[in-house]
């Protein structure tokens, strides 16, 4: 109680109080919340919806990662959120076939077809 009375002087309400008590029943409140937000959703997407907001915004891989996420590995986060990612755009963007091969695709299947 004493961090909660801290943390209220200091401006810095935490999700785990709720009235200014100790949250003992975290699925209740969570429901409860959502009840009052007029819409539902799982703890897991509001993590997924972070971490996502997080990486579009520039944070780093890494940092997201293990202090956020708690992955062991990095490259469970990029594979997961690199879509996301600045640089993981910009290589989704580099691999998109230019207009030219497309119209030949198309070409040789109205050929194959005929």
């Amino acid at each position: 109680m004493a961090r909660f009375a801290q943390d209220m002087r200091n401006g810095i309400p935490l999700v785990c109080h709720r009235n200014g008590m100790r949250v003992l029943a975290y699925r209740t409140a969570w429901l409860l919340a959502c009840r009052r937000a007029g819409g539902q959703m799982k703890p897991y997407a509001v993590r997924h919806v972070a971490a996502t907001t997080m990486l579009a915004n520039g944070a780093d891989l890494a940092a997201v990662a293990g202090a956020q996420l708690g992955h062991s590995s990095v490259a469970t986060t990029g594979s997961t959120y690199a879509h996301v990612t600045p640089l993981g755009q910009a290589r989704a963007a580099e691999s998109m076939p230019t207009l030219d091969i497309l119209e030949h695709f198309h070409f040789e299947i109205a050929l194959a077809t005929a």
